[in-house]
């Protein structure tokens, strides 16, 4: 099984924004996104992306090769709720159904399942 590696990743989306992004190599130049970029529309969590590796080992994006079939859920919430007991029941149900989530700049979940529970 491919070890799931941090890459620094440009997207180069008319603006050259580098992420920091826990991918996992499938084939050369082929990797699996183990999350979802947060300064890059059209690629998310589970995706399939071609990128070729340029200078100082940042990868350089290509194209999505695969895009996932995961449902995606996003939310903006307040951090009295992220503190609250509903929301690690939440988090916890949702691993345990399988899917996986995401918190981003500490208040934006990501929730994403292969399901539609």
């Amino acid at each position: 099984m491919n070890q799931t590696k941090t890459f620094s990743i440009s997207w180069d989306n008319g603006i050259s924004v580098e992420s920091s992004l826990s991918l996992t190599p499938i084939y050369e130049n082929i990797y699996r996104l183990e999350d979802t970029p947060a300064f890059f529309d059209g690629v998310t969590m589970g995706d399939v992306i071609e990128a070729n590796v340029g200078l100082d080992d940042i990868l350089n994006f290509i194209k999505v090769v695969e895009k996932s079939n995961w449902n995606r859920f996003s939310w903006v919430l307040s951090k009295e709720f992220i503190d609250s007991t509903f929301y690690q029941q939440f988090t916890q149900f949702v691993l345990s159904e399988g899917g996986k989530w995401e918190l981003i700049f500490g208040h934006n979940l990501i929730h994403s399942s292969s399901s539609n529970y």
